[in-house]
């Protein structure tokens, strides 16, 4: 674990150092401030001053993701939004231009690190610049940063000189043209590594040096930073090869298995195993390891053992060991990226399911998320987003829309999520959007979804037809039939009782009905141009489904092979949606069953037969 990465206190020590050419103002004097504004008495009409961006990275080594910036400055005043790191520590907030100096903290969940800003622009937060404010301020950074204290140019370069120079002393190589508070730098890139051996040469000097805490501590209380070890001694990664280890060399490829994300514990974090800290793409040769990005040169082995193979990956930032035992279970480590130990993540076979109206199917899914059924939807207006619930409301579709232009797609479940078009992620294609009259509906087509968590690579919706009615997660009222349908005494002579159905009924078991208000729809329907006129009709011993005027499908006509199908606990005198009423007819059309759902009223709400050309009536 990257040993920055503790809580750290220390009594206040309370100093204001006043500033000069690097833009600091010096600490506000009540009294200055009374006598300028006597005189003078503030305008009403003086414009409001222009906002400015400061900019940066928040690292120890490994990025410091998730953290939340603060900037207190010189007039009482911050940023204007709230400000938080990415997944590379990379952050950007506005602060009025006319309150510079601003001191600033990136609060991690187990470590606050702190910079200062003179200027608009970057402004980086490392441990470095947190080392400098100890120097300057001769306080713990976190005690500086609870009430506003600037900093003095000419203390802030003395910090900056007396960190170089002991740095130097040290074995380090720092860049001269690097500016510790202000030069850009990116996660794996030169600072970048050098983070990671500063990180290193601590965790290797603890018996003098207990944590960073520590060092804080000292440098903070003495005001030098002699007390800083000396560098790790590692061997260059381009110095060791696979003819050096003794080690065949093999392709990416034959690796493919050992691909994807590692859970498992990090130096000075053998507690937690929860975390991922290792991640391995063999496409792109690529990994990343304790949040260090690294490119894989060489790939080692297999060396073959009694209980299982090994791989070792060389690195332009170290080596790896891969391991696959006899079981099949998947591990790594390293004693470079700061050491750790991981296991892959448990993985399952993927499955593939075909969608459908209001049914998502899916591709490259997992076992126990293979698709999406809606039984419920809502939408919010500006943003335009709409949510589709399975039945138990445990998984969950949210689809974000500008005017008729899918924006974002959100899928998840308690285990798993997925999303396209949100943030960096890719965006969403193969997804559309259509309104019409009193709904509105989401297509599917071959839609790549990103992973956010759960899953060990991205989710494709094959295929699928999400709909919501408008203001209701149902059909409304106004879309019923407006003639109930009253079932007649129910004939149960004329119906073959088996188990808790009714079956073989013959045609006077209800009523003729004929029900027009009804709405048609379909994915290739959809596709074709859309039609909307249905029809459901019962006259004898005949049931047809009419679709503009079209004939589409007739039903029970008498023969043999006709099946009503109705639950026994039905009441005589109504059907509802909880139990519906199905009529199958295997001998007109193949496996063919109809489904007529009554609303409590006693209203067809919902019409479906299926067959290889499903499609609904609502």
């Amino acid at each position: 674990m990257n040993i920055f990465l503790k809580t750290f206190a220390l009594k206040t020590i309370v100093i204001c150092l006043g500033v000069g050419t690097l833009g600091l103002s010096g600490c506000n004097n009540d009294n200055n401030h009374a006598t300028s504004n006597t005189n003078t008495p503030p305008s009403t009409t003086q414009p409001i001053p222009a906002m400015v961006t400061l900019s940066g990275t928040a690292a120890v080594g490994a990025a410091l993701a998730d953290a939340t910036v603060t900037a207190k400055c010189n007039n009482g005043s911050g940023f204007s939004q709230p400000v938080s790191t990415d997944a590379n520590g990379k952050w950007s907030g506005q602060v009025l231009g006319n309150s510079f100096p601003c001191t600033l903290q990136a609060q991690g969940k187990t470590l606050a690190l702190h910079s200062y800003a003179t200027a608009p622009g970057t402004v980086n937060i490392t441990p470095l610049t947190d080392l400098s404010i100890a120097l300057a301020s001769r306080q713990l950074p976190a005690e500086w940063f609870k009430t506003y204290q600037a900093l003095t140019e000419a203390s802030v370069k003395a910090a900056v000189s007396e960190l170089r120079q002991q740095l130097a002393s040290k074995n380090y190589n720092l860049a001269t043209d690097f500016d510790l508070f202000s030069s850009n730098f990116a996660i794996g890139d030169a600072f970048d590594q050098f983070l990671d051996l500063l990180n290193a040469s601590l965790q290797a000097n603890t018996a003098s040096i207990k944590d960073y805490n520590s060092l804080l501590t000292l440098v903070a209380a003495n005001g030098s930073a002699s007390i800083l070890p000396a560098a790790a001694v590692t061997p260059s990664p381009n110095a060791t090869t696979c003819a050096s280890k003794k080690l065949p060399t093999t392709s990416l490829s034959s690796i493919g298995d050992y691909a994807g994300d590692y859970i498992g514990n990090y130096a000075g974090n053998s507690q937690n195993k929860t975390v991922t800290v290792f991640s391995l793409n063999t496409q792109t040769a690529s990994l990343v390891a304790n949040g260090v990005n690294a490119s894989i040169k060489e790939v080692c082995g297999p060396n073959v053992q009694s209980n299982g193979t090994n791989h070792v990956l060389l690195t332009d930032h170290g080596q790896i060991t891969l391991f696959k035992d006899t079981a099949g279970k998947y591990s790594a480590e390293s004693a470079d990226f700061s050491g750790f130990y991981a296991e892959k993540a448990s993985t399952t076979a993927l499955c593939e399911s075909n969608g459908a109206d209001d049914k998502l199917g899916f591709k490259n899914a997992p076992q126990d998320f293979c698709g999406f059924s809606k039984a419920s939807s809502i939408a919010i207006t500006s943003p335009d987003i709409y949510t589709f619930f399975n039945s138990d409301k445990k998984q969950n579709v949210k689809v974000t829309v500008e005017g008729t232009t899918v924006k974002s797609v959100l899928i998840e479940d308690n285990t798993y999520s997925w999303n396209c078009g949100v943030g960096s992620n890719t965006a969403c294609s193969g997804v559309t959007f259509t309104s019409v009259n009193n709904y509105q509906q989401i297509g599917f087509n071959n839609t790549v979804l990103t992973v956010v968590s759960g899953a060990t690579q991205p989710l494709t919706v094959k295929n699928g037809l999400l709909i919501h009615f408008t203001n209701n997660s149902t059909p409304p009222a106004t879309t019923n039939p407006s003639t109930p349908v009253m079932p007649v005494t129910f004939n149960s002579a004329a119906c073959q009782p088996e188990g808790n159905t009714y079956i073989k009924c013959q045609g006077n078991v209800t009523q003729d009905f004929e029900i027009s208000n009804l709405k048609y729809y379909s994915v290739s329907n959809v596709a074709a141009g859309g039609k909307s006129s249905c029809v459901i009709k019962k006259s004898g011993n005949r049931l047809s489904i009419t679709v503009d005027g079209n004939v589409t499908e007739a039903f029970f006509n008498g023969d043999l092979n006709d099946d009503l199908f109705f639950n026994r606990n039905i009441q005589t005198t109504t059907l509802r949606a909880a139990t519906p009423m199905l009529i199958t007819s295997a001998g007109v059309t193949q496996a063919t069953t109809i489904a007529l759902v009554f609303n409590p009223t006693n209203q067809i709400d919902d019409v479906v037969v299926y067959n290889s050309n499903s499609f609904a009536c609502r």
